[in-house]
């Protein structure tokens, strides 16, 4: 989820700047036009109310200067949306980093409990037996909490695991139940 979202962000920002940089390139056009010519760069030809003839829009010094402030603030916007993607750029690496940990910590998990529960095989107790049931059901928890479309591959694996560990534990659970029974029925003989 962490991931999916810095994604989005990273996105979102991506075509922030994308506007910016249209909106800046435009300001600075208008504004190296205006410091070329003189003349105003959206309307740069006006007619002469007089002689009727096609003449130079020239800027005066208030419009000049309000071409100047709207491309320093269009270069101003630009640059901080540059940073605003690589902020989130690195917010979505670091998501995917926790994600691919989280994973890994959540197999290694897995091994364990799998390990603890062939360990147990070979002559489990009561609270050997538990021991293993406990952790497989964290494993199952933790591996349940990172499931997800997008690390669907990664997890086809532990969820084998998971069947193996779960398919281990009830074959030492039959033996367990054996001895409980038979202690039951030499309990009940005795009476």
């Amino acid at each position: 989820m962490a991931k999916t979202n810095a994604a989005a962000k990273r996105d979102q920002a991506a075509n922030e700047l994308t506007q910016v940089q249209s909106r800046y390139a435009t300001a600075k056009q208008n504004w190296d036009y205006v410091q070329a010519t003189g003349e105003d760069p959206i309307n740069p030809k006006t007619t002469d109310p007089q002689t009727g003839k096609e003449r130079s829009n020239k800027v005066n010094d208030a419009q000049r200067q309000q071409y100047y402030d709207a491309y320093v603030q269009a270069e101003a916007a630009l640059r901080n949306a540059e940073q605003a993607v690589a902020i989130a750029v690195a917010a979505y690496d670091t998501a995917r980093q926790q994600e691919v940990n989280g994973i890994a910590a959540a197999e290694a998990q897995l091994s364990q409990s799998q390990a603890s529960l062939s360990r147990t095989q070979a002559g489990a107790d009561k609270d050997q037996l538990a021991a293993a049931r406990a952790q497989v059901a964290l494993a199952q928890a933790n591996l349940a909490r990172l499931q997800g479309n997008q690390r669907a591959g990664s997890i086809d694996a532990a969820i084998a695991t998971v069947a193996l560990a779960q398919a281990n534990l009830e074959k030492i659970q039959e033996p367990v139940a054996q001895a409980d029974l038979e202690l039951s029925q030499a309990a009940i003989s005795q009476a």
